[in-house]
């Protein structure tokens, strides 16, 4: 397979250089990637240059460009090499990223450490009682997060209650799918597809997976079964990505109202009942006992 290479050049960087933490822009472009997930995608950099350059706006992204804004942690300088932009299907070579960013202390400066604010006769060395302080920290942090999860799932609970009905998870999506032919706003319908499809996915496996990535879709219909996971991938990623697709080619007027409803649509459709029909498949398997 060809690697896709897109050329990168920097911009915005101001008349005295950079220092860390600094915004900067950075413009790639090159070779089309149709199916590129516009919305979400990240950059891997080797281990040692992980923290040389982070993404903290998306300006703008297409199938064959991305404008960033981003900003680098480590002073240096020179070409950055093997930065890979992906986003998790699709895997991009980004060259030609050069900069060089100056550290915040000025050349001939030491860094000298704050004066201990401790009283002069402590019954506790200083290290000791910052390490105490350190673990009480971390105690408070570990109870905030059991917190914020138990509430978290209080609300799921509560909200899954709301979408119980007599029909099965697999039922109610097909049942769904007859109702949002009916629609004829492509907008409000392939909003309602995607809605219906993770309320399937939700009450399928109680778990909270209305804003949750393809990624996390994928990981929890799977179950952690490496064999699932390979036969869901490719029709979850597919799925999830036409969502996205068709969503922002209706919102540029790119796909219009007529093809929507006669073509694009029904493909859709019929992409979410074969999904709909794997993920109850793979149910079923699992619930068979071994022979």
């Amino acid at each position: 397979m060809t690697p896709i290479i897109w050329n990168c050049e920097t911009g915005g960087i101001p008349s005295e250089g950079l220092t860390v933490g600094a915004p900067f822009e950075l413009k790639c472009s090159g070779t089309e990637v149709p199916d590129f997930n516009v919305s979400r995608f990240s950059l891997e950099l080797q281990k040692l240059d992980k923290y040389r350059l982070r993404i903290l706006e998306n300006k703008g992204a297409s199938s064959n460009s991305v404008q960033l804004i981003v900003t680098s942690y480590v002073p240096g300088e020179g070409e950055l090499r093997d930065v890979v932009l992906t986003d998790g299907q699709n895997r991009i070579s980004l060259n030609g990223i050069q900069f060089g960013v100056a550290s915040v202390i000025k050349q001939g400066e030491e860094a000298k450490p704050f004066p201990s604010v401790a009283p002069v006769n402590m019954m506790w060395p200083t290290y000791a009682i910052a390490a105490l302080g350190g673990l009480l920290l971390f105690i408070v942090f570990i109870a905030v997060v059991v917190l914020q999860r138990r509430s978290r799932r209080r609300k799921f609970q509560a909200w899954l209650e709301t979408t119980k009905t007599p029909l099965s998870p697999f039922d109610q999506l097909n049942k769904d799918l007859r109702r949002a032919q009916k629609d004829r706003n492509p907008v409000s319908q392939i909003t309602e597809l995607e809605k219906m499809t993770r309320i399937f996915l939700s009450r399928s496996f109680e778990a909270p997976l209305m804003d949750a990535s393809a990624r996390r879709v994928l990981t929890t219909i799977s179950r952690r079964d490496s064999r699932v996971r390979v036969r869901l991938a490719p029709l979850t990623i597919r799925l999830f990505g036409e969502f996205e697709r068709v969503r922002a080619s209706l919102d540029k007027d790119q796909l219009n109202a007529t093809e929507a409803l006669n073509v694009t649509l029904p493909q859709v459709h019929e992409l979410v009942r074969e999904f709909g029909e794997r993920v109850k498949s793979e149910q079923n398997k699992k619930r068979r006992p071994s022979s």
